[in-house]
């Protein structure tokens, strides 16, 4: 069920005409770097600059990064899971949560949309997938 919900997620911000990341007013430094990456490897493998805000307007495609800028629904999620648990959750309006606990959580929440999403294991690998991409759009 999580790989569809992924999937599904991935399918509907390709869709965006311009998908936000979104980090809140309180986010962690490690939620910001997460963030940080995910716009990295998103305009390496796509060529979509994806912008980092504190806050969008809720009708805009975002990707909500880190507990501060989830809903009350995905943090009471949050509350449940131990260690560096995390949460990657489509929400209502086309938008995606990406949140963790503790030092790690998001970044692994961030590391594993990128995974399942665009195919990125490891940060080495995205010189392979990026030149896939170019040679599939050249056929």
């Amino acid at each position: 069920m999580r790989i569809i919900l992924i999937a599904v997620a991935a399918t509907q911000l390709a869709r965006a005409a311009s998908p936000q990341i979104v980090m809140g007013n309180n986010s962690s430094a490690e939620a910001r770097e997460a963030a940080s990456e995910l716009a990295h490897y998103v305009a390496k493998a796509t060529g979509e600059q994806l912008s980092i805000t504190d806050s969008a307007p809720a009708s805009a495609i975002r990707i909500l990064v880190g507990p501060s800028a989830c809903p009350p629904e995905v943090r009471k999620q949050l509350s449940r899971l131990r260690g560096d648990g995390y949460v990657i959750q489509s929400l209502p309006g086309g938008s995606l949560a990406l949140a963790g606990n503790g030092r790690d959580g998001t970044s692994f929440a961030v590391y594993r949309f990128l995974e399942r999403s665009l195919g990125i294991r490891k940060p080495y690998q995205l010189r392979d997938l990026v030149q896939i991409l170019r040679k599939a759009s050249c056929s």
